[in-house]
C-alpha cells in the first residue's frame, strides 16, 4: 500500500477541492488516500489490472504478475487471453479483512 506522500504515488486531485484522491490515468499507479476513500469503487471500476492490485496490496508489479500467473493472489484472478484482471469487489473484501 502506498501511503500519502509516497514518492511513487500518483494522484489526480479533485478540481472541486474536496480533498478526494482518485486513481491516476492509464499507465500511472493507483494512489492511496488517508482512508478507504482512495479505494476504487467496484461499480465504476469492476476489475483492476495486476499493477493496480499490486499497489493496493503493497507488493511489486513483478511479484503481482507472478502471483496472478500461479493463481496465488489472495482474491480471484480472471484471465482473458494474455490479460489478467482482478475483480475489485473481491480485492476490497480481502483488504478489509473479509474472506474472498
Amino acid at each position: 500500500m502506498l501511503p500519502y506522500g509516497h514518492p511513487t504515488a500518483v494522484a489526480i486531485v479533485d478540481p472541486g477541492a474536496t480533498g478526494e484522491w482518485f486513481p491516476g490515468t492509464k499507465g500511472e499507479r493507483m494512489t492511496w488516500g488517508d482512508s478507504q476513500a482512495g479505494w476504487p469503487d467496484p461499480q465504476e471500476t469492476p476489475t483492476l489490472s495486476v499493477e493496480e492490485t499490486a499497489d493496493l496490496l503493497g507488493i511489486g508489479r513483478t511479484l503481482g504478475y507472478e502471483l496472478a500467473r500461479r493463481d496465488e493472489l489472495p482474491c480471484k484472478t480472471l484471465r482473458v487471453g494474455r490479460l489478467y484482471r482482478i475483480p475489485t469487489l473481491g480485492l476490497l473484501k480481502v483488504l478489509s479483512g473479509e474472506p474472498d
